[in-house]
């Protein structure tokens, strides 16, 4: 026990030692890999599924508060939504509106836990966070998990209804 103690005690000094250059680089990760993964799901948009651009908007995120990468998350999905439908990207335009009026006013400063849920939800381990916050952290962490979850499923749609309109087109012209 006293080991937990020592190993717990140890990395709190290595974090305030380097968390000037610890917070901007898991910050520079996490947006990173969230940009990464949006474009390998609904990258439908030529332009910005180039990575460069995912790597430029990933430093800008590492230095700028939390809610700065999730705004820009939701402007690559809403632009990679309006290059499927026009219709699909203002109605989740509509959601993603609504959730952060209520997001931004109750949980502001939880942005990575919506992004990390989203991200978890793609790696086919969706219960894995929720669990983990509900445990450790209090009731409000349950609003970025829930729009992390309902980010997720937006996405999710559009890449099952996308593949299904171009079956169908197939399907027309054979």
């Amino acid at each position: 026990m006293t080991f937990l103690l020592e190993l717990k005690d140890n990395i709190n000094k290595f974090y305030n030692k380097h968390n000037v250059y610890l917070v901007p680089a898991l910050k520079f990760v996490v947006a990173f890999i969230s940009f990464l993964l949006l474009n390998v799901q609904i990258g439908y948009m030529t332009i910005l599924k180039n990575p460069l651009i995912a790597l430029a908007v990933s430093i800008i995120c590492a230095f700028l508060p939390s809610g700065f990468t999730v705004v820009a998350l939701s402007i690559f999905m809403l632009a990679h939504l309006y290059a499927i439908s026009a219709e699909f990207a203002v109605i989740s335009l509509c959601i993603v509106l609504v959730m952060y009026l209520l997001y931004f006013r109750f949980a502001p400063k939880t942005a990575y836990i919506l992004i990390i849920t989203a991200m978890f939800c793609w790696m086919k381990i969706p219960f894995v966070l929720p669990v983990a916050i509900g445990l450790c952290s209090s009731v409000a962490a349950v609003i970025p998990v829930s729009f992390g979850v309902i980010m997720y499923y937006i996405i999710r749609t559009a890449t099952v209804s996308y593949t299904h309109l171009r079956a169908h087109e197939t399907d027309q012209y054979l």
